[in-house]
């Protein structure tokens, strides 16, 4: 196979991949992180720390994933998360009424009845976990609780990840990129038949 020949094949090779680039269409991974600042101080007592607004009714592969680190000095700290109902009875049992309810904390009593999409008690190094069973968009919100007199200090990452609702391809479908994927295929094809009709004209040569 002569050099015009190979030359022609890879750029139809060229061609079909940047077709194929075009055309093949694929759903990212759209994430984000939510601006807490950090250190989180924890004082004594149960702490509605942070509000997360979160959208995810009809979002595929939807993940709200939590990461929870001490900050220098040992930790022993519980997070929850909920609706403001949930958190606002949290806060009033643990707050309020203090050790009245020790017995029932964490899953028991009134802690029982209270939603929650994600619950980790004695955190006291570092953990990561994901929110589960959303069932609306709206405020979901983060609680942390100290049971002890010395102020905590922690440091807390939250990432929402979901798939991107419309397809998209490697390669934009624009004009430009058609016209190169095009361009590319023609002068391909016009070697390899300018390369062939040399061939024939040398065999031609030969024979004569």
């Amino acid at each position: 196979m002569n050099r015009m020949k190979t030359l022609g094949l890879i750029l139809l090779f060229l061609s079909l991949l940047l077709t194929l680039l075009i055309s093949i269409k694929f759903q990212n991974v759209i994430s984000r992180n939510f601006p807490i600042e950090n250190p989180v101080e924890v004082p004594y007592g149960a702490h509605n720390f942070y509000n997360l607004t979160l959208e995810p009714i009809g979002k595929e592969e939807y993940h709200v994933k939590v990461k929870i680190s001490p900050i220098e000095q040992p930790i022993q700290v519980d997070f929850w998360a909920g609706n403001s109902t949930g958190i606002g009875i949290l806060l009033n049992a643990t707050n309020v009424y203090g050790m009245v309810f020790e017995e029932d904390y964490p899953d028991k009593g009134i802690f029982n009845m209270i939603m929650t999409y994600a619950k980790e008690i004695n955190i006291t190094g570092t953990r990561r976990f994901e929110l589960t069973g959303f069932n609306r968009n709206g405020t979901y919100c983060l609680a942390l609780l100290n049971f002890f007199a010395t102020t905590q200090y922690v440091s807390i990452t939250i990432e929402e990840q979901y798939l991107d609702p419309v397809p998209r391809s490697i390669l934009e479908p624009n004009l430009i990129n058609i016209l190169i994927t095009s361009g590319i295929a023609i002068i391909g094809v016009s070697i390899l038949v300018k390369g062939s009709r040399k061939s024939v004209r040398r065999a031609k040569l030969v024979k004569a």
